[in-house]
């Protein structure tokens, strides 16, 4: 019963192992080309893994370590990740050491030019310039070494990576409110799932965890840490459970007030008009005029994240104005952005050709389009999601395909991608099946008869 316990322990902490009958497999790495520049994006590859598990540190020609990666191996043993050079990173011999529980390997790379300087801070100061708190991090400052004009405090809120110069009475308002004016990840993420992804975690969306970060990342985070979850934990009925311990950070739900939202456009050469209306009361977007439908429920990650940027781009403190067209335009569209929560509202109108909209105001209305965009592509069958392993990628429609599962010998008969049969062997003579989606970040394709090795993209 001893060695019982120790082996289970083992195979938890450090993930299960694969089995490879015949002849020893050894780990390999390498990096996709042997020269980068600052701010390129290097991709590492490998095979021969033996566990899920794959651990890839960046070493640097001093022999420190810049940053370690974690990420899962499917059964094939063959694994791949990316990471951004940092564009601050000094030229020289680098190397990437990826590990397994069994073995490593190593792959060196050269960093040529020269990395990009920070502007310090002091030169801000001695110019007398104190810039945004935005400029600021883009200049290389951290987060607790913002500064603000006179009169003004930076309000923090370290899990979210938010930060504002505000005045101390606003300051106070906003530690009671727990939130602050300043988010630094792109409009149409959720602001866990982008540090999650910063961190090299695993984000799941609906149970709201990051799997694989450290227990300070997910401090950071505002997150809940367990070491040793189980893989199944969120499927009790799974007929097949891996016996491993997963790093879990839970993050708490979403809170927002009940609010309604209406944006609406008419005009163009067609005389289009077409309104859309968000109620978070009875959880239903409506769609009005052209395209008429309606759509439901409405995601809590959507919502939250639709009245953070209501909140943080001040909507309700903007003037209620229309921006006129510009004299002589014409065929333009009208667009009119309405926000109704007790006890405050706003309505703001302008049009293609107005002048000086405030950028806030477009903001809001792109991710409403692009919530509309989602529940569009959800309602076809498509699947909506990031179709690449690259950062940065933003998320878009998979539409489905009519011919999936036709038995084809290319690509080209197919209306996406030959599918190659689970468990071809690279190099013979066979036939696939039709891909049932338009995208695939990875795809193991039949081209004129003969199955080809995986691509990811």
């Amino acid at each position: 019963m001893k060695y019982f316990i120790i082996v289970l322990f083992l195979i938890g902490f450090f993930g299960l192992a694969f089995a490879y009958p015949g002849e020893e497999v050894e780990i390999s790495v390498s990096t996709d080309k042997k020269s980068y520049k600052p701010g390129e994006i290097l991709t590492i590859r490998g095979t021969g893994a033996h566990s899920y598990s794959i651990w890839a540190k960046i070493i640097s020609p001093a022999g420190d370590e810049i940053i370690e990666l974690k990420f899962l191996a499917p059964i094939s043993g063959e694994f791949y990740t990316a990471w951004i050079i940092p564009k601050t990173i000094a030229p020289g011999t680098y190397s990437v050491v990826a590990r397994d529980i069994v073995q490593e390997a190593e792959a060196n790379f050269e960093i040529l030019g020269k990395s990009e300087k920070l502007r310090p801070l002091t030169e801000f100061i001695k110019e007398k310039i104190i810039p945004p708190p935005l400029k600021q991090i883009k200049a290389g400052v951290a987060l607790v070494d913002v500064i603000c004009n006179e009169g003004k405090v930076p309000a923090y809120k370290y899990h979210a990576m938010r930060v504002a110069c505000v005045s101390l009475e606003t300051e106070s308002q906003l530690v009671l409110r727990g939130w602050a004016l300043l988010r630094l990840h792109m409009y149409d993420d959720d602001p866990s799932r982008a540090l999650c992804e910063r961190y090299n975690g695993n984000w799941l969306t609906e149970h709201r965890e990051c799997e694989y970060i450290s227990p300070q990342q997910c401090s950071m985070m505002g997150g809940e840490f367990s070491e040793c979850e189980s893989a199944c934990r969120n499927d009790p009925t799974a007929e097949i459970c891996t016996l491993q311990c997963v790093l879990v950070c839970s993050i708490e739900g979403n809170h927002f007030p009940e609010f309604g939202l209406t944006f609406s456009r008419e005009g163009g050469i067609a005389g289009i008009t077409q309104s859309i209306s968000i109620d978070t009361q009875n959880n239903l977007i409506e769609v009005s005029g052209f395209n008429s439908k309606t759509f439901g429920p409405i995601s809590t990650e959507d919502m939250q994240l639709l009245w953070d940027m209501i909140s943080e781009n001040q909507f309700f403190e903007l003037d209620s104005v229309t921006y006129p067209p510009v004299e002589g335009s014409a065929d333009y569209f009208t667009y009119t952005l309405d926000v109704v929560t007790s006890p405050k509202s706003n309505t703001i109108t302008w049009t293609d050709t107005s002048e000086k909209i405030p950028d806030s105001v477009q903001t809001i209305a792109q991710h409403v389009e692009l919530i509309i965009n989602q529940k569009e592509c959800e309602s076809t069958d498509g699947k909506w999601g990031i179709w690449s392993n690259y950062p940065f990628v933003s998320s878009t429609c998979n539409p489905p395909t009519s011919d999936v599962g036709k038995e084809c010998a290319d690509s080209s008969q197919c209306q996406s991608f030959c599918q190659a049969k689970e468990g071809s062997v690279i190099g013979t003579e066979d036939t696939g099946m039709c891909y049932g989606f338009e995208l695939a970040i990875c795809m193991q394709e039949v081209r004129n008869g003969f199955v080809d090795p995986e691509w990811c993209q």
